[in-house]
This record gives C-alpha cells, sequence and structure tokens, in this order.
C-alpha cells in the first residue's frame, strides 16, 4: 500500500511539475496573446466607437443635407412660379405688341391698297373717257374744232 501511495504523490508530482513547467514556459506566450487579444480587441472598440462617432457626425450632415435641400427646392420652387407668371405676362405683352403691329401694317397695307385701287379706277375711268370723248368728237366735230378741244383737255390734265 505504501507503493501505491508513494506511486500517487510521485504521479501528483510529475504532474505538478508538468504543470509548472508548461506555466514556466507558456506563460509568457500565453500572457503575451492574451494581452495583444486584449489591445486588439480594445482597438477595434475603439475604431467602432470611431466608426460610430463618424456614422453619427455623417448622419447628422445628411440630415442637416436634406433639410436644406428641401428648403432650396421650395425656394426653387417659388422662384419658379414667379418666373413662370412674369414670363406668361412678358409673352402676353409681346403677344399683344406683336397683335397690334400686325394689325397696323395690316391696316397701312389695306389703306396702300385702296389707293392704288383708287388710281388705277380714276385711270381707268379717265381713259375711257378719254375715248368715248374722242369717239363723240370724231363723229361730231371737224378736224380743227377737234384739235382745239384736244388742246383745252390737255392743258386742263397738265394743271
Amino acid at each position: 500500500m505504501w507503493l501505491e501511495i508513494i506511486k500517487v504523490v510521485l504521479k501528483t508530482l510529475n504532474l505538478l511539475i508538468f504543470f509548472y513547467l508548461i506555466y514556466y514556459f507558456a506563460r509568457k506566450p500565453v500572457k503575451e496573446f492574451l494581452e495583444n487579444y486584449k489591445k486588439e480587441i480594445l482597438l477595434k472598440r475603439e475604431e467602432a466607437k470611431k466608426k460610430e462617432k463618424e456614422a453619427k457626425r455623417i448622419e447628422e450632415e445628411a440630415k442637416y443635407l436634406r433639410e436644406k435641400l428641401a428648403e432650396e427646392l421650395d425656394t426653387i420652387k417659388i422662384k419658379f412660379e414667379e418666373l413662370k407668371k412674369e414670363t406668361k405676362e412678358e409673352m402676353e405683352k409681346e403677344t399683344e405688341k406683336f397683335l397690334d403691329k400686325l394689325k397696323k401694317q395690316f391696316e397701312r397695307d389695306l389703306k396702300e391698297s385702296e389707293e392704288r385701287i383708287k388710281k388705277e379706277i380714276l385711270t381707268y375711268a379717265r381713259n375711257k373717257i378719254m375715248d368715248q370723248t374722242q369717239d363723240i368728237l370724231k363723229r361730231t366735230l371737224d378736224d380743227t374744232e377737234r384739235e382745239r378741244f384736244v388742246l383745252k383737255i390737255l392743258e386742263a390734265k397738265n394743271e
């Protein structure tokens, strides 16, 4: 029995020495590994906080820009409506001016046409009267009387 107790004690002592050796040799690498792992976790945590702050800042900036854009869109809509109204008024004025010009031009052209037609009618009537008068004179007057009468007509025409 003593032998078994000694065996158990030696095995336990061997196990303790083995654990001590593992502790002695593995302590430093495990400690470094855990410290590095901790540093990595802290760095990632810091980066996550920075990214979260950056995301919040970007979100706030986006919100501000959306609000500003909405305000600018409202302003643009108002200006567009004003410009549309002004343009419509200008177009109406320009159309009215154009129609007035067109009407005046038409009236001038109409008067000119009337004057030209009147002159043509008068010229036609004079020529007709002259022709008919000459025919009548030829039938009723002799050559000397005809000459005097034609000279009087020409003198009246020249005056």
